[in-house]
């Protein structure tokens, strides 16, 4: 501590605004973020690197469930400048350049950087993708379904455009939760909208409705997302 602030090597825990618990330990100055540390929340996600006004800004890293999900550079925590993006299963899904976020790239680069993965991709029914996240084999699936939630708010980071998609070849109840990160330019996806989805199998995904109900099912990792016409996003 340095005049009733923390300052200097430090470990800090409390939750956030949602209730969910977080440890961050490393540098601070002032009281406030600064110089080397990691951040660890209770629902598996961390991130290290190194901090400046309680934010990555800098060289830094993404993990979810220990895993590796980014290496790179970040501005203001937001992935930004050279760095690379892997699947939950360590799989480099794009090594390059990120503008805020966004992976940097045009439509044309994103079908050539997608079209090997989207050939091992095998359509399968909902009881073989869920056996699939119980094993969490990232098994490389194709999907089809109508968007039923979108579970990513566009105005707080616009890059992230997860959403549950149910119907088509699944039945009313079957529900998926699929991540997506936006290219640079890409379209967000909507509501009501028909997609067909490539993805990789990550593990299943828990949580508890209003009603006090717990609800699991598959989580996967989108490569790439079309209209069901095959239009571009």
């Amino acid at each position: 501590m340095r005049e009733g602030w923390p300052d200097g090597q430090g470990t800090c825990s409390t939750k956030n605004t949602e209730g969910v618990g977080w440890i961050y330990d490393g540098g601070w100055q002032q009281g406030h973020m600064y110089g080397q540390g990691s951040t660890m929340f209770d629902s598996g996600y961390s991130e290290a690197g190194w901090y400046e006004n309680d934010n990555l800004n800098g060289q830094g890293q993404l993990f979810q469930d220990e895993r590796l999900t980014y290496d790179g550079l970040f501005v203001q925590n937001v992935p930004d400048g050279q760095g690379t993006l892997y699947s939950y299963t360590g799989d480099v899904i794009y090594s390059g350049n990120f503008d805020q976020g966004y992976i940097d790239e045009t439509q044309e680069a994103r079908e050539e950087r997608t079209s090997a993965f989207r050939q091992q991709c095998e359509s399968v029914n909902y009881s073989e993708l869920y056996a699939h996240a119980q094993n969490e084999d990232g098994a490389c699936v194709q999907v089809t379904g109508t968007v039923v939630y979108m579970t990513a708010a566009d105005d707080d980071f616009g890059y992230d455009c997860s959403f549950i998609i149910s119907g088509q070849s699944l039945s009313g109840t079957d529900m998926i939760y699929v991540s997506y990160r936006l290219s640079k330019g890409e379209k967000r996806i909507e509501e009501g909208q028909e997609v067909t989805v490539w993805a990789q199998v990550d593990y299943l995904y828990t949580s508890d409705t209003e009603d006090g109900a717990t609800v699991s099912m598959p989580f996967i990792e989108a490569w790439n997302v079309v209209n069901v016409s095959g239009t571009a996003l």
